[in-house]
């Protein structure tokens, strides 16, 4: 089986830490067989301390763009730099576009000055006609008009997904789905028995394309009446680790 599970709000309490609890139960279930896989909107690099922690077998990055083992990227799916640039040119000249952040492979770069200083991991950066020189990740932008938005992406086959319902997205080649699917693809694995966990939008495909999608009993209800499984306990309790540990006795 795989366990593939979302990092903030979900497997993580909300100040970033794991329990031995779920480190624990982690370690059991990959001693029984089964595989433990993160699919997470983080970059590799900003999962590193938990990678070191947790062990897992599998990570898929910036929200199924990347898939790495034992260290080494072994998939990528990220958006060609031209194309970056023909969708930000056409963001900045935009009326209803506010904002916007372009996240790469090792880098994240935002144009919110005041984002910038309150993280660390963020680079501040001016997005203008110059254009940008990197290939992406994703794209994360803050456009009062999802319709409008949706137009301009049709013409590159990008993967438009909401961040809490509005009004920021995130622009993509894939989802955290397509990057659970393309794992499959790499292993030979026809039919998954595959239980996924997550708590926001981002997650919502995953959990539903999942033989067993998981919704974290803390996530938007929006979200939870979507879902017919629910774990009983938040990401604060263990949750997940608590459900793990009960699908492993069954």
């Amino acid at each position: 089986m795989f366990f593939i599970v979302d990092l903030d709000e979900t497997l993580l309490r909300s100040d970033g830490t794991v329990s031995s609890y779920t480190v624990r139960i982690i370690r059991k279930l990959q001693k029984q067989g089964h595989f433990f896989v993160f699919n997470s909107a983080r970059s590799y690099y900003r999962m590193k301390e938990y990678i070191k922690k947790l062990k897992p077998d599998y990570v898929i990055a910036n929200g199924g763009t990347e898939i790495y083992h034992q260290g080494k990227c072994i998939y990528t799916n990220l958006i060609r730099m031209d194309i970056v640039n023909e969708v930000l040119q056409k963001l900045l000249v935009h009326p209803d576009f506010k904002n916007c952040s372009i996240q790469t492979p090792n880098q994240f770069y935002a144009m919110d000055l005041e984002f910038a200083q309150k993280n660390d991991w963020v680079i501040y950066k001016e997005f203008d006609k110059n254009g940008f020189d990197e290939d992406a990740s994703k794209m994360v932008v803050e456009l009062s008009n999802q319709e409008s938005l949706k137009k301009i992406l049709k013409a590159y086959d990008l993967e438009l997904i909401s961040y809490s319902g509005g009004p920021w997205y995130r622009i993509s080649t894939t989802t955290k789905a397509k990057g659970n699917q393309a794992l499959f693809d790499l292993l030979n694995v026809l039919d998954p028995i595959d239980y996924c966990f997550g708590d926001d939008y981002g997650d919502l495909e995953m959990i539903q394309e999942a033989k067993y999608g998981v919704m974290m009993i803390n996530a938007p209800q929006e979200l939870r009446d979507q879902v017919s499984l629910h774990t009983k306990y938040s990401n604060q309790e263990d949750g997940v680790a608590k459900m793990i540990e009960e699908i492993l006795k069954m």
